[in-house]
């Protein structure tokens, strides 16, 4: 399905899962990774995952005025 949305560089599924099988229950374009990493282990300690956030500059954000930018809005 992601080959087919050529313009969006990663999403994040919502499944349901039945004894019949799967249904997608709605899909998140850039999700966060903060979920994965409670379920599933610290996403960054996968060399693929980091290698792909590397290609997409996650490791060009500035993450201390990213986090006051963001307590800012909160107020």
């Amino acid at each position: 399905m992601c080959e087919h949305i050529g313009s969006l560089d990663y999403l994040g599924f919502d499944i349901i899962i039945t004894q019949d099988g799967f249904n997608f229950c709605e899909i998140n374009t850039h999700p966060a990774s903060d979920y994965a990493q409670v379920l599933c282990a610290p996403v960054l300690r996968n060399k693929n995952a980091v290698r792909f956030f590397q290609s997409k500059g996650l490791f060009k954000i500035d993450t201390k005025e990213f986090y006051s930018a963001y307590m800012q809005s909160q107020n």
